[in-house]
Parts: C-alpha cells; structure tokens; sequence
C-alpha cells in the first residue's frame, strides 16, 4: 500500500508539475511573490435550527513573512461544534395521551436536550523554509493540536526536510516537501498499543492560487507516517 501511494504520489506531482509549469509559461509577465509581512484572519459562524440545533464557529489566522530566499509562517485554527439531540416525549407518570392523538400537556413532556460539545479541534504550528536553489529548499518546523473527538489531549510534532517548488510566483506557488519527524502525543485514553513518542516520515504539499485581489485558493497537506509501526 505504501509503495502504492508514493507511486501515485510521485505520478500526481510530476503531472502537476508539468500542467503548472505550462501554465506558468502562459502568465506574461511573472510576478515575484511579495516580500514582508502579512496576515489573513477568517472567522465563521454557522447556526441551524429545527428538530435539533447546531452552533459551529471557526477561526483562522495566517501570518506570514517573505525575504527574497526565505519564507516562515504561522498559523492558528480553532474549530468547536456544539450540538443538540432531537426533541423527545418523556414517558412519566402524570402523560396524557388520548388515542389518536397528541399529548394533551406537551409543554411537561416534550424535552429539549441542552447543546452539548460535539468537535473540538485545535491547531498551532509554525514553519521556516529557505531556498538551496531557486527550486530546492530546506525547512523546519513544529505544531501543537488537540482532537477532543478523536481523544487526542496534546500532540507535538517536530521536523526537518527539504522540497521542491514546482511554481512559485505571486499568483500560483506549488511545492512539495519530505522529511523526519518526531512526535509526543498524550491521549485521553491511552493505547498500550500505540507508541506515545516515535520518529517519523513527513510528506506535505502547500499549493496557492490566487484568482483576483480578494480570491485566494489555498490548500495544505501533511501526513506523518510512524517509522517504529509503518502499517
């Protein structure tokens, strides 16, 4: 399986990378990234109601500096989901309830559950690059997140890699990179199966596209593979 996925891997960048960099051939003239700081910051709030009831609020914080060979980042997201259980009949002494009908004191027992904590996600990480070459580079970096649903208390990972950026100007940046890792990770329930601290290998991609001035796609992955436990 794994030898699969790096065949794919490496199939999907090289299509990428040759799509890109004909692409890049059509945007006349190249523009540079920009250098020095900036900072984009999302907040969203989603409610629904009806039978059940929803309150999900996120919040995303991306600062950012550019030198000429260099690029460090920081970011903070926070996504917490409250939600509540469908409205039900309590079955209780004292419950009218006519044949055919419906409950004749619905105010006493229809019940409303409170809104209880469904997701809780929690990421921090930070990360410095610097260019070998125009198109290689060497970076570093770590984060701290937290997955209540997934049990996942505190979980800090460390690495250092390098990379290749197939498309980097300001409109469109593609880079792949790969690494070691090392990761201490404290789960509400602890699995004596599991390694609690383990070195690792790291793969990532960070792909930018910018449409106009207030249009940005932006799309980052990372995987961590345990180098103790590879399956």
């Amino acid at each position: 399986v794994m030898k699969h996925f790096t065949v794919m891997t490496l199939c999907l960048a090289a299509c990428l990378g040759l799509g890109m960099d004909n692409a890049e051939a059509q945007d006349k003239p190249k523009e540079p990234p920009k250098l020095g700081w900036s900072n984009d910051a999302d907040l969203s709030l989603v409610l629904t109601a009806g039978n059940s009831a929803s309150q999900t609020w996120a919040f995303t914080d991306g600062l950012r500096h550019a030198w000429k060979d260099a690029r460090f980042e920081f970011e903070v997201n926070v996504v917490r989901t409250n939600t509540s259980d469908d409205r039900f009949l309590m079955v209780a002494p004292g419950l009218e309830f006519p044949v055919g009908g419906a409950p004749a004191n619905p105010p006493t027992s229809l019940i409303k559950p409170e809104p209880t904590l469904d997701v809780a996600n929690s990421l921090v990480r930070g990360s410095y690059e610097r260019d070998i070459t125009p198109r290689f580079f060497w970076n570093t970096g770590g984060s701290w997140d937290r997955n209540d649903d997934a049990g996942i208390l505190n979980r800090y990972i460390t690495y250092a890699g390098v990379g290749h950026k197939w498309v980097d100007h300001e409109r469109r940046r593609f880079a792949t990179s790969y690494g070691v890792s090392y990761t201490d990770r404290e789960e509400e329930k602890p699995d004596p199966e599991k390694d609690r601290r383990f070195a690792g290998a790291r793969f990532g991609w960070d792909y930018m596209e910018r449409f106009n001035a207030g249009t940005t796609f932006d799309n980052k992955f990372e995987t961590n593979a345990n180098l103790s436990d590879p399956t």
